[in-house]
């Protein structure tokens, strides 16, 4: 049988090698193609070498002239010159255009700015196309960060290459390395982190990899701006890799935040002065003993096998501001002694099999963010303590009834996720959208098989979800009416499930959600259930949906399914 293999980004002839090995000579016209930036590895594994063709003046022009000025034809005539300069210097080399563009595009009004750039460059990418030009080019967008920045970016030689980084936990981890400061009182460290993230995706620094509505879920480094930060980070002793201590024994009792990517010898080392440790699932079988450390703030050890782990000595780790134990199936228990972490901020016990969570947990003040499984029971009365609390992803509880009012205590809460599922009955009937919508924080909001008592609606009022960008609502049978000056930022309603009979008689037959009261609305999709409801009633509420999306203010996409096949 023959084969096609593809085999991108190798940078290293040994590692070629080893791949060789593998590959059977069956004279079947297989074939392989290998990418790699660097000439002379390409030059001892291929027969036959294409050279990638730089970008044309016209495309590199597009790139540049858009990312500054929005087009050629807006730069100004003095600027004419000397971006003709920097891009030949460029080379046609996206990433360097992109990155230079993306540095210039701070310095508009200054033209000396980007004369002293140009000279900085040298001869550039056009007479020098190696990787070492290339890591010249990004040295001047790193140098060019404002200190703080350069701190966030170096944070991130802690992933491996191509590594998919959850947005949400470079910045909770960014805020419990105290990297982010507020500018004023009051200010929100969170929103402050999200800015610094922004801030190096437009300097092309960072790329985002996936997204919703107007906000990143998950970016990446790219490979020669990862291998500048990782040299970098080794200089300052700012992360240190496990391949760090392997080859240099020196740095055994220099370590302050470790990141162990693969098994290696990395546990010998001096643990007692860490105050980062994020292990990656390739380790697992290195991991150290908890009990070496005396210094640690983030415990990062997301995605790895911890099924069979003890992880009873965390309540001592008493510095420690992030937990995340995302994805790691631990099914034992957390230890009662859980609130001696006085400083935790994060708690992330998605993907594990913890069944509830200590008690103590409730003299955590500074917790800012909890994300657990939908069956992990919370305890009672949690809200009246954790007043700093800014989300709150899965938990149940058994006993209460007024949760969502006791959830009007926390003036911070940004995100709120609950599947009412495992509620008893009284307390998924007595959904108070009053006391949801005063939350003056609230940003994000995600309910899963609520109930409402038959014959009640859910009306959203006038001054409700002042903040409110983002609505889910999945497996109910009554969704909420929008009032004129209610949730004025709400950008995003996704599945929306309603039971179309339900939801007619509960209005008396008629059916408007509102939707042209919400000005900032981008999108909106609904799975509807419509078996019960008439041929003359499903006519009705499709040709009201059309309406309502052929009026919207704002041009909103709709996408709406019927579970009979109708058409929308």
């Amino acid at each position: 049988m023959g084969y096609f293999i593809v085999i991108d980004d190798i940078w290293d002839v040994s590692l070629w090698e080893k791949i060789q090995y593998s590959l059977v000579e069956n004279n079947l016209g297989c074939k392989i193609i290998i990418t790699t930036r660097n000439r002379e590895v390409a030059e001892k594994i291929g027969s036959s070498i294409y050279n990638m063709k730089p970008l044309s003046d016209e495309i590199s022009g597009i790139l540049f002239y858009g990312r500054i000025f929005g087009s050629r034809e807006m730069c100004p005539e003095e600027f004419s010159v000397v971006s003709t300069k920097i891009l030949k210097k460029c080379g046609g080399v996206p990433l360097a255009i992109c990155t230079i563009s993306s540095l210039l595009a701070n310095k508009k009004e200054n033209i000396a700015d980007w004369d002293e750039l140009c000279g900085s460059i040298g001869s550039g990418l056009a007479k020098d196309p190696s990787m070492e030009g290339m890591r010249k080019i990004m040295s001047l967008s790193y140098y060019d960060l404002p200190s703080h920045l350069k701190t966030c970016l170096l944070y991130l030689s802690i992933f491996p290459e191509d590594f998919d980084i959850g947005v949400d936990r470079l910045i909770l981890r960014w805020m419990a390395e105290d990297f982010i400061k507020q500018v004023k009182t009051g200010d929100n460290l969170y929103e402050i982190g999200r800015g610094y993230f922004n801030e190096l995706v437009n300097r092309s620094m960072i790329q985002f990899s996936q997204a919703r509505i107007g906000v990143y879920s998950t970016c990446r480094v790219h490979d020669v701006v990862l291998d500048l930060i990782c040299s970098l980070a080794k200089e300052e002793n700012f992360v240190t890799l496990s391949h760090d201590i392997e080859q240099n024994t020196s740095l055994q009792s220099k370590v302050r935040r470790l990141s162990l990517q693969k098994t290696s010898g990395a546990t010998s080392c001096e643990m007692s002065h860490v105050r980062s440790f994020t292990i990656f699932s390739p380790a697992i079988d290195s991991m150290p003993m908890l009990s070496s450390f005396h210094a640690l703030r983030v415990l990062d050890m997301e995605d790895c096998d911890l099924e069979y782990h003890n992880l009873r000595y965390i309540g001592r780790l008493v510095q420690l501001r992030f937990l995340g134990l995302r994805g790691t199936r631990y099914d034992g228990e957390l230890p009662k002694d859980l609130g001696k972490l006085q400083f935790l901020q994060a708690l992330d016990l998605r993907g594990t099999q913890v069944k509830e969570l200590p008690a103590s947990i409730m003299r955590l003040k500074r917790l800012m963010v909890v994300r657990l499984e939908e069956n992990t029971r919370l305890p009672n009365g949690i809200f009246r303590d954790l007043t700093a609390l800014e989300e709150l992803s899965g938990g149940k509880f058994i006993e209460s009834t007024n949760f969502v009012e006791e959830l009007g205590g926390l003036t911070n809460l940004r995100v709120l996720k609950m599947d009412l599922r495992a509620m008893d009955q009284s307390s998924r009937e007595t959904l108070d959208v009053d006391a949801l919508g005063g939350l003056p924080s609230l940003e994000f909001l995600y309910l899963s098989d609520y109930k409402v008592a038959t014959g009640e609606t859910l009306t959203v009022k006038s001054g409700m979800f002042p903040r409110l960008t983002m609505w889910f609502s999945t497996w109910t049978s009554i969704v909420p009416v929008f009032r004129r000056g209610s949730a004025p930022r709400l950008r995003g309603i996704e599945e929306f499930d309603f039971n179309m009979r339900e939801m007619i008689d509960a209005w008396n037959g008629s059916l408007d959600f509102g939707l042209e009261n919400l000005g900032c609305l981008e999108r909106f999709t609904a799975e509807v259930d419509d078996e019960e409801a008439t041929e003359q009633e499903k006519e009705a509420v499709v040709e009201g949906l059309r309406r309502a999306r052929d009026t919207h203010p704002n041009g909103a996409t709709f996408d709406v399914h019927m579970w009979s096949g109708v058409q929308f």
